[in-house]
């Protein structure tokens, strides 16, 4: 999960992106010197023995590739019992399998192929979990994706209201059928439970292109919120994560708009600063 990413093919210092980035996003929070491009000691679970998770299940959705898969072989670091994988593609799930029991040989691994979409198969997911695991400790609605990145006027509606369907619907489904489990879990363990719902910084800003990607995660971050509201008092912690720019097969696929425009349209923007900003640093 290495590497801050910059979008291509404008490459601006961290100082440069966060003067022209609203101070709710975030990125002066910890200092700018204090901003990391890869895993420290402070959250590797592997040197640091307070993250450990004996005896807790986890499930993740979307973690046949990238940042759901490099969850799912952090949890098996952190000695978890039981790590619930789901995903579109079996054979990626079959990949991340082998490397969790490289990490750990007695971690259960259970695999669902899943679109996160359909009810229905959210709904078996959960009956099936109830059956064979009876426990729930974390839930991370991870999976995502991105309608291209495009104007408003030149996006296609159905790829648009995909990313609504994935990353906003598909949350939702898991959560709903999911917390019957977790709440049950919280009441019996006398412990806490967690919804983490795996979001971006775009939801807190307006970026050319990123209309659909952006809205959508939004959205999500309100769904944490409720939860949070109506399942604080039954042990449940529900929460919106910013994993960080990371590389991985939804931004290689994502259509990035040429310099001109990009520098153009933030000139558009009155909340931002113009493209001085841009060109001076």
């Amino acid at each position: 999960m290495a590497g801050l990413y910059a979008l291509p093919p404008v490459t601006l210092p961290i100082e440069a992106i966060a003067s022209f980035m609203p101070p709710h996003m975030g990125y002066a929070f910890p200092g700018l010197e204090n901003l990391k491009s890869d895993i420290y000691p402070a959250i590797d679970v592997r040197k640091t023995p307070i993250l450990q998770q004996e005896g807790k299940v986890v499930l993740i959705t979307g973690a046949g590739k990238g940042i759901g898969k490099a969850m799912a072989l952090n949890y098996a670091h952190a000695s978890v019992s039981t790590i619930i994988i789901a995903s579109r593609t079996m054979s990626d799930l079959d990949e991340v399998e082998q490397k969790i029991k490289e990490i750990g040989k007695d971690i259960k691994v259970l695999k669902f192929r899943v679109d996160v979409t359909q009810e229905d198969q959210v709904k078996h997911c959960a009956e099936t979990v109830q059956k064979q695991v009876g426990r729930l400790d974390i839930l991370i609605n991870n999976a995502g994706d991105t309608a291209p990145w495009v104007p408003v006027a030149n996006s296609d509606p159905t790829q648009w209201w995909m990313s609504f369907e994935i990353s906003l619907k598909g949350s939702y489904l898991f959560t709903r059928f999911f917390l019957p489990l977790l709440t049950a879990t919280a009441e019996k363990e006398g412990e806490l439970v967690h919804v983490i719902n795996v979001t971006s910084i775009g939801a807190h800003g307006v970026m050319p292109g990123a209309n659909s990607y952006g809205i959508a995660k939004l959205a999500t971050l309100r769904l944490a919120e409720f939860v949070d509201l109506e399942y604080a008092e039954k042990g449940v912690v529900s929460v919106g994560v910013h994993p960080g720019n990371v590389r991985t097969t939804i931004i290689d696929r994502a259509e990035h708009l040429i310099p001109s425009e990009f520098l153009h349209m933030w000139d558009c923007v009155p909340v931002r600063r113009r493209r001085e900003v841009l060109l001076t640093v």
